[in-house]
């Protein structure tokens, strides 16, 4: 059984070196050279501004600052261009993999569907001159620099038998960590939050044509990764046949959270009312970023409507309301 130690915000040790990207493209994979890969035939354009590329084995990010500029570009389309442009590089999502495997993202507790695009088929992610592996069972992220021996198997097997290897909690910042601009003293204490989803009562439609029944949920969820986090209100149905509008609301005196750590300009708010609708599954992004919260106030319930053949509504029905209050001033 490994030995895994936990490294906190107040317990740090300096991890540094120099490593040096060259091009936001997709590159094929020649021969391998220590534990990157040799670039040749280089295909794609620099769309991310030469700061992203893929060595044929992962995603690298030239550094914490575009990876977090490039991933969290809230921007209408910017998210779905870069999932794209990742998709026809040459390495192995993660996403991927688990259609390949018939894995599913909830067995690797990585269940997140953006996250999963940014890992490879090891749950790796090169950012600036580290490798972060992260393992969701152990609640942890595995960190190595890039151009040391043996990094990238190392890393992977969790080695912590090798020094370089270090390890921190999913709830920490991890790249303020690594990059050692973690705040001390007072905010230093200001810790991170654990994930979960918080789900409704599921309400039950019966289609007037064949008499199928279609359930309908509401969910507030937090997914919490070390290097990536997100925290959303969802509305599904189960099955979708594209009859059934939804609609998210927020309810109570507003939505809230902070973000670590916890200083100026730190808390985001939403008043409450509908967020979202329609007849295919919903998802409101309330929060997505590299740092984890300290907090949240977040309840939200759905109505649901239910059209026949001809457009008019037959049914309406509304779920029971849920989500999570934890550190929030209600």
């Amino acid at each position: 059984m490994k030995n895994i130690k936990i490294i906190s915000a107040l317990s740090i040790v300096s991890i540094a070196t120099t490593l040096t990207l060259h091009s936001c493209k997709k590159e094929t994979l020649p021969v391998p050279v220590k534990n990157e890969v040799a670039v040749t035939g280089v295909t794609s354009s620099n769309e991310f501004n030469n700061d992203c590329k893929s060595d044929g084995v992962k995603l690298i990010f030239s550094s914490s600052k575009r990876y977090e500029e490039i991933v969290f570009d809230f921007t209408a389309g910017a998210r779905e261009k870069f999932r794209s442009s990742v998709t026809n590089m040459s390495h192995t999502t993660f996403a991927e993999d688990i259609k390949q495997n018939s894995i599913t993202l909830n067995n690797s507790l990585i269940t997140d569907d953006y996250f999963a695009d940014l890992l490879n088929k090891d749950r790796v992610i090169q950012i600036g001159k580290h490798l972060y592996k992260v393992n969701m069972q152990e609640e942890s992220v595995f960190v190595i620099e890039a151009n040391l021996p043996n990094a990238y198997a190392d890393v992977v097997a969790e080695n912590t038998e090798n020094k370089a290897v270090h390890v921190f909690s999913t709830h920490d910042n991890v790249l303020q960590l690594v990059n050692e601009d973690a705040p001390t003293g007072a905010k230093a204490v200001c810790g991170g939050i654990g994930g979960g989803e918080y789900k409704s009562n599921i309400i039950t439609f019966t289609s007037p044509s064949n008499g199928q029944n279609m359930g309908v949920q509401s969910m507030v969820k937090m997914f919490v990764g070390g290097v990536y986090n997100r925290l959303t209100a969802q509305a599904g149905a189960s099955p979708n046949n594209g009859v059934i509008d939804m609609n998210i609301y927020i309810t109570g005196t507003e939505a809230w959270l902070k973000r670590r750590y916890c200083g100026s300009g730190t808390i985001q708010t939403q008043v409450p009312g509908s967020l979202k609708a329609g007849t295919l599954d919903q998802s409101w992004e309330f929060y997505n970023g590299v740092a984890n919260l300290n907090g949240y106030y977040l309840f939200i319930y759905t109505i649901a409507k239910q059209y026949n053949s001809v457009g008019a509504v037959i049914s309406t029905q509304t779920t029971s309301t849920c989500g999570r209050n934890i550190n929030s001033p209600y």
